[in-house]
């Protein structure tokens, strides 16, 4: 869910002009970063782009996407609901400095126009609670937030205590703010054949680095999407593949692969995980002995040292 924003190329003597870089567009605010382009694509025009995410430096919890319309020869500027206070403060900065630039005004999908100057009034703040109440009465038992760079997993308890705090808007930009700064490696989900042709789900944990797992696995879209068009299910079971230097090895490292994700994390001790969300748990960095323990508490079946 979204709400677009449209800008019409400014128009010269004969025809429209150049189409902008997307590091020539985030330059009109200070503050303003290109996140997600590889290669040269930042220093090329947007039309040959497609695409890019903006972030801004303040508060940025999710970004906004930035488009080229061809056809039409108008920026396309689209901020996700619910978003945080600095993901609008970021783009409303630079919807206005483009409006300026291409001396035209602001209209949004809904046909509401705005001067560049007009766009500072909108009521961005109904936006996320409508955004952050639809989450509420849609009551799925794990909401998904995406963001710029980590995703937030907030349980439907968790959500309810949410519209509890003084100010939900600011709450939730909080947590969504917050999650974007943790350093850790973020474990990201795989699926596979077994050589029964079933699909299987996988994480990986390597020896000695800190992790962050989840303890309900729930892939991106995208990912989502290309398991469903190759036959394999959201609902497969999750493996867990632990990553460990091995001397005897030719690359120098195996895989120990446990069935159960869940179990593997339970057994855990406390002092090395903490919840980041609703989901996701932190694990401090485990060493050999340290994995030898969790493993040998497992039921049989499981892989051992």
């Amino acid at each position: 869910m979204s709400i677009s924003f449209y800008i019409q190329n400014r128009k010269g003597l004969f025809s429209y002009k150049a189409v902008e870089t997307p590091l020539s567009l985030v330059s009109l605010v200070e503050g303003l970063e290109v996140v997600g382009l590889e290669g040269d694509k930042a220093y090329q025009s947007l039309d040959q782009v497609g695409t890019f995410l903006a972030v801004y430096w303040e508060g940025a919890g999710r970004g906004f996407e930035v488009y080229y319309l061809p056809d039409r020869e108008t920026y396309q500027v689209c901020v996700l609901t619910p978003s945080t206070v600095g993901d609008w403060k970021g783009a409303i900065l630079f919807m206005s400095r483009l409006a300026q630039k291409m001396k035209q005004d602001i209209v949004d999908e809904y046909g509401t126009t705005y001067t560049a100057d007009g766009i500072f009034n909108i009521d961005f703040e109904a936006d996320i609670l409508y955004g952050l109440n639809d989450a509420r009465v849609a009551a799925v038992p794990m909401h998904v937030f995406e963001g710029y760079a980590h995703d937030l997993y907030m349980s439907q308890e968790k959500l309810l205590e949410l519209f509890k705090a003084e100010d939900p808007v600011e709450e939730f930009g909080r947590q969504m703010a917050e999650m974007q700064q943790v350093q850790s490696q973020f474990s990201t989900p795989k699926y596979y054949k077994d050589q029964g042709g079933k699909y299987l789900g996988s994480y990986v944990l390597a020896e000695g680095v800190e992790t962050v797992l989840p303890t309900q696995p729930m892939p991106k879209g995208y990912l989502v999407k290309e398991m469903i068009e190759n036959g394999a299910s959201q609902d497969m079971e999750w493996h867990l593949h632990i990553l460990i230097e091995d001397a005897s090895s030719p690359q120098g490292y195996k895989y120990l692969i446990t069935k159960d994700l869940k179990a593997f994390l339970e057994k855990i001790p406390e002092t090395h995980r903490t919840y980041l969300d609703s989901s996701q748990i932190r694990i401090q960095p485990l060493n050999r002995l340290e994995l030898e323990a969790i493993l040998d508490q497992l039921p049989d079946g499981e892989p051992k040292f």
